[in-house]
């Protein structure tokens, strides 16, 4: 898990049925430090979080299926 901030959301066109109504969001990581990293990622939101928060970045299986529904193709 990694820690990271909100930057925007991202607008898909076509997404598979499993991943219908899953925002996905622009985040950029957080150094242990707390400043910035340049890194950035795509992440599915399933919380509601906002830009500009903070949020807990999940991978694996726990990412993939958090809630028991069906698999998603989330990572």
């Amino acid at each position: 898990m990694q820690i990271a901030r909100v930057l925007g959301t991202v607008v898909s066109t076509q997404k598979l049925d499993t991943m219908q109504g899953v925002k996905l969001l622009v985040v950029q990581f957080v150094a242990a430090n707390g400043e910035l990293e340049s890194r950035y990622e795509v992440a599915a939101d399933r919380v509601g979080a906002g830009i500009g928060e903070w949020v807990l970045i999940s991978r694996r299986a726990i990412a993939a299926d958090p809630d028991g529904r069906e698999r998603s193709p989330i990572d």
